[in-house]
């Protein structure tokens, strides 16, 4: 058992910190509000409970953490300052950016528990739309720098009070791929089951980002429907039976648009290749999908939706099968057009009867 941290306010931890209010807590630690008496700024300060302050993987991780934030530094990803310890108190902590809302699963429970017709999604489409852009626009910043977060789930995103701003957050086991910041081991599998691609329950050696594009799909089909689409009856269930699940297809379970259920499927496919190769590609679909003012789809947008259209047809079938079709469907039209020119030259339009 972890023995329990929860600090009074006007506590102050490593003589700079004073404990505001506490925001929440979890198996590792307790997060609170507090004011930097240094720089005069509100943060945020994660505690770790004793139990993992003495434990190096956990305290290493955290400075992991420090340094991939401060590579990956985007608007969509938590900022992350400094990790340090309260020798006096035995206390080791993280100080990070103060993201006033809530996690996007307590988003999801609390819109799981409002009045909605059969099957209808969760949130209206826009607002789909829009945090999921926005959660894909932070992973694939991520990517860009090099970074593999391998823990992307609801719990990980913070929406903003006022909606405006989505954050990826939590750092922990996410892995550098151009760096030494690599802490987990071989057969080490850190993560959240019903959200892990089946990779990374195996911990292959050669983990790379799509790994978080399959996390991707599994959160995007939750964030439609409520519920997640790979749910065994147990953690240990779901990790032993992964591959055996079958992947379920979100128009099944909820009346959402086309868009949304091509994505969610694509995303959480076993096989890596048949996923989006970027996340770019992700954006570029759900950008595809927002209508412009007039309502009509920009010319930009409807280019995207054709990149994205082709991409399926080639990743369900060979070259030379849509090749063939095509070919078909020419000769087709050629005899359609020869027939009906030998109509129009034998018929006699001055005499028609």
């Amino acid at each position: 058992m972890s023995k329990k941290i929860e600090l009074p306010a006007g506590t102050i931890v490593a003589e700079r910190y004073e404990i505001v209010a506490l925001l929440g807590h979890g198996g590792v630690g307790y997060v609170y509000e507090a004011k930097d008496l240094k720089d005069n700024t509100t943060i945020a300060i994660k505690i770790l409970v004793p139990q993992h302050a003495r434990n190096m993987a956990v305290v290493a991780r955290l400075k992991q953490e420090v340094e991939l934030s401060r590579v990956i530094s985007g608007e969509n990803n938590i900022k992350v300052y400094e990790v340090g310890s309260d020798a006096a108190q035995r206390y080791v902590y993280m100080t990070m950016e103060l993201i006033r809302g809530e996690n996007l699963a307590q988003k999801i429970e609390k819109a799981k528990a409002l009045p909605h017709a059969e099957r209808a999604p969760l949130f209206d489409l826009k607002t789909i739309n829009f945090f999921l852009s926005e959660i894909a626009k932070g992973i694939a910043n991520a990517h860009a720098h090099g970074v593999i977060h391998r823990d992307i789930k609801p719990s990980n995103i913070i929406v903003s009070e006022d909606g405006s701003r989505v954050v990826i957050t939590d750092l922990g086991i996410s892995r550098s791929i151009s760096t030494s910041l690599k802490l987990t081991v071989t057969n080490e599998i850190l993560g959240t089951a019903s959200y892990m691609s089946p990779q990374q329950i195996r911990a292959d050696k050669e983990l790379d980002h799509r790994t978080d594009i399959y996390s991707f799909g599994v959160l995007a089909y939750e964030l439609v429907s409520g519920v997640r689409p790979l749910d065994g009856e147990s953690e240990w269930f779901t990790r032993s039976n992964h591959s055996k699940l079958e992947r379920p297809y979100l128009g099944d379970v909820a009346n959402s648009p086309a868009y949304l259920n091509q994505l969610a499927r694509r995303c959480f496919q076993y096989d890596p290749a048949a996923r989006p190769a970027t996340m770019n590609d992700v954006i570029a679909l759900l950008s595809a999908n927002v209508p412009s003012r007039s309502g009509r789809q920009d010319f930009g947008a409807c280019v995207a939706r054709l990149k994205v259209a082709l991409q399926d047809t080639f990743a369900s079938q060979s070259f030379v099968t849509v090749c063939s079709i095509m070919l078909l469907c020419t000769l087709v039209l050629a005899v359609g057009c020869v027939t009906f020119y030998s109509f129009l030259t034998a018929f006699d339009f001055t005499n028609p009867f």
